[in-house]
């Protein structure tokens, strides 16, 4: 899944810095996703030392809000989670939508860089990437023994 992200965050994000938040970002958060599920990981300390030392120095930082972003993220991957464990069938769609929360970072980086109306018109492409299918998504929610999916969004 990095591949594909990586092209998604290269087409609507030209500032380097942007780029590279956002992939340091997504490196953070599927480790920390893995790790909750009990799924292998190897890149534990690489995420470790994004989280702590390359994220905070980015010169976006604080412009972007990251703490705010990063926190937005948190709540609904938590909900999610919850979702998930509680096997609430009926909800699956809305934990589904909660786990693609990733790509609204994507929204709010071009809103960053170009404004909210360059915003406006590109986030319908941008979620149109998000490459899981709900369909994916419920069956593995229904057939793992674990109670989270292995990607966060």
């Amino acid at each position: 899944m990095t591949e594909e992200i990586d092209k998604v965050i290269n087409h609507f994000v030209k500032d380097k810095n942007g780029r590279k938040l956002l992939k340091d970002i997504w490196e953070v958060i599927q480790a920390w996703d893995d790790l909750h599920d009990g799924d292998q990981n190897d890149n534990a300390v690489a995420a470790m030392r994004l989280a702590n030392i390359e994220i905070p120095q980015n010169p976006f930082y604080q412009a972007f809000l990251t703490p705010f972003q990063m926190q937005n993220l948190y709540l609904k991957w938590r909900a999610s989670n919850a979702i998930e464990a509680a096997k609430l069938r009926e909800q699956l769609p809305k934990s589904y939508m909660l786990r693609a929360e990733y790509y609204q970072l994507i929204v709010n980086m071009i809103s960053f860089l170009e404004g909210l109306e360059v915003a406006a018109l590109k986030s319908p492409d941008v979620w149109v990437c998000y490459g899981e299918t709900f369909e994916d998504y419920e069956k593995e929610i229904c057939q793992t023994p674990h109670s989270a999916s292995s990607g966060a969004g």
